[in-house]
C-alpha cells in the first residue's frame, strides 16, 4: 500500500492506494520528460527541422509524440508530427509557438519552442508584385528596393526620416535603424571614410553594436563609433546591404 502524503489524513483509508495504481511498485512509474528544443530562426519559406527529446526512464509505455501550434499569423503544416524531429513549414514569415506534448498512456506532458520564422527578398517581392525588381526604386526616394525590405520601411511610398538615423552621443557617431532578426537573407555592413570617395567596410572593434529593442521578427539596433569625433579630422558612415 502506498500513502498519499498530500492527503489531510493519514487514517483515512482512501488516503491510500495500492501499488497497481501506479503500474507497480513504487517508483516504478516515471512519467516521460519532455523538451522542445531551443529557440530556432529560419526563413519561413524553408522547412525546419525541430529539435525535440524525451527524458525519463520508466514510463508506463512508448510515449506517444504529437507536435502543433499553439500561436503564430499563419498555417503551421509538419511532416511526421509523430516523430521528436518532425519538420514544419510556415505560410507566412513570423514569430510562431509550437508545442511538443508526449503521453505514456497516464501523463501528458508539453514543452513550447518559439520560431523566428524570417522573410525573404523573393517573398517579399511576391507580396508586393507592384514594386517591380529587388534593384528598382518604385517610390523614388533614393533607395531601392533591397534597402527598402533591409531596413523594413515601405517600398511603395517616400517616408520622411527614413533609417538609419544618425547622431552625435558623448562625442561618437551612431548610426540607428530596424532590421529583421539574424539571421536574414540579406547583410548589413557599417562603412566609414574620411572623404565621401574613400569608403570601406569597419573593422572589427571600430564599431560596437546594440541591439536596443526586439519585437516580434523585428530588432532596433544602434551601431555607435570608437573613434571619438574630438580625435580630428573627418569621418563619414553609411549602411552597405548585399544580397546573400
Amino acid at each position: 500500500m502506498i500513502y498519499d502524503q498530500d492527503a489531510p489524513a493519514y487514517g483515512v483509508q482512501a488516503n491510500w492506494r495500492t501499488s497497481r495504481d501506479l503500474l507497480g511498485s513504487p517508483g516504478a512509474h516515471d512519467p516521460p520528460g519532455v523538451t522542445a528544443g531551443p529557440d530556432a530562426t529560419g526563413p519561413f519559406s524553408t522547412p525546419l527541422v525541430l529539435a525535440g527529446g524525451l527524458t525519463g526512464s520508466k514510463p508506463a509505455a512508448a510515449p506517444t509524440i504529437s507536435w502543433s501550434k499553439t500561436e503564430g499569423p499563419g498555417t503551421v503544416v509538419f511532416t511526421a508530427p509523430e516523430t521528436l524531429n518532425a519538420s514544419v513549414n510556415f505560410s507566412v514569415p513570423g514569430v510562431y509557438t509550437l508545442r511538443l506534448t508526449a503521453t505514456d498512456g497516464v501523463t501528458p506532458v508539453t514543452d513550447d519552442v518559439t520560431v523566428y520564422a524570417g522573410d525573404t527578398t523573393v517573398a517579399w517581392l511576391a507580396r508586393n508584385p507592384a514594386i517591380g525588381t529587388i534593384t528598382d526604386d518604385f517610390d523614388a526616394d533614393g533607395r531601392n528596393n533591397l534597402l527598402e525590405y533591409a531596413l523594413l520601411t515601405d517600398p511603395a511610398a517616400k517616408t520622411p526620416g527614413e533609417p538609419p538615423v544618425a547622431t552625435v552621443e558623448g562625442g561618437f557617431l551612431t548610426l540607428t535603424f530596424t532590421r529583421a532578426r539574424p539571421p536574414s537573407d540579406v547583410q548589413i555592413t557599417v562603412q566609414v571614410a574620411t572623404d565621401t570617395a574613400d569608403f570601406r567596410d569597419a573593422n572589427e572593434g571600430e564599431f560596437t553594436e546594440t541591439v536596443v529593442s526586439s519585437e516580434g521578427l523585428n530588432q532596433l539596433v544602434k551601431f555607435t563609433d570608437t573613434t571619438p569625433l574630438s580625435s580630428g579630422g573627418r569621418r563619414y558612415l553609411r549602411l552597405k546591404v548585399t544580397q546573400q
